[in-house]
């Protein structure tokens, strides 16, 4: 299906904060029901890959996601780097695999908040 009309994305940056490593489904809930009570469409699952339940909730409740593979603030040793950025590319078809049938995913992000300072080579 072909989008005929602009959508204007309105949204948060999503960490997880809790005092837990691992959030249980009241907590993605919870998240949810803020990001639609503050009138939110999108949201961006910022540096690291969402939790599926996370997703599915986004599928049924409307909101938009930007999804992005684990690392900020990345130099330009660390993409000089074989090992990361082989790594770092193994992670990005890994997102893309176990996101992709996710109506809500609609970017897939890779990197972000990078050293911009840099002259280049």
């Amino acid at each position: 299906t072909r989008i005929s009309e602009a959508i204007k994305l309105f949204g948060f940056n999503r960490h997880d904060m809790t005092d837990s490593p691992v959030l249980s489904y009241g907590d993605l809930v919870r998240d949810i029901t803020l990001l639609k009570a503050l009138g939110s469409n999108f949201v961006r699952g910022a540096h690291y890959a969402m939790d599926q339940r996370f997703l599915d909730l986004c599928d049924v409740h409307g909101l938009l996601v930007w999804e992005e593979v684990l690392g900020w603030q990345n130099t330009v040793a660390d993409f000089a780097d074989g090992i990361f950025l082989t790594q770092s590319l193994r992670l990005a078809d890994e997102l893309v695999a176990a996101s992709i049938n996710h109506p809500s995913v609609v970017f897939f992000g890779f990197f972000n908040e990078g050293q911009s300072n840099d002259d280049g080579p």
